[in-house]
């Protein structure tokens, strides 16, 4: 399910992406700014900021490029985006896809129990 929209700004300029996330409770605008230096190879590519009520950005989640197993370049990879704030009840896990020249579609995924799965 699409839930919000990632542009993606020209090379080298900073923040390199910019945009919105949405659901029922939240209206996030967004940017993902490239992380520092990378201390490990779990460390996030980039650090995810949001506007908060004193019209201040405040650092809410992480990024990290991760390529598909059927990838046949460098260049396809999709963002594992983690959301977190502490007025959560736990964190938000979604993904952006790229869906265009410059946009890129944040999807959410309900996880599901592996036991409603089963045939049985």
């Amino acid at each position: 399910m699409k839930i919000g929209e990632l542009k993606e700004n020209e090379y080298g300029t900073s923040p390199p992406f910019e945009g919105w996330i949405r659901t029922l409770d939240l209206e996030l605008s967004v940017q993902l700014h490239t992380a520092n230096a990378k201390a490990s190879n779990s460390s996030p590519d980039y650090q995810i900021y949001s506007k908060g009520r004193g019209n201040y950005w405040v650092q809410i989640g992480n990024a990290w490029k991760k390529i598909p197993r059927m990838a046949t370049g460098p260049d396809q990879y999709f963002l594992s985006i983690t959301i977190d704030d502490l007025s959560f009840d736990k964190p938000i896990n979604v993904a952006a896809f790229k869906s265009g020249n410059e946009t890129w579609d944040v999807t959410w995924r309900r996880r599901q129990d592996r036991s409603e799965n089963d045939p049985s």
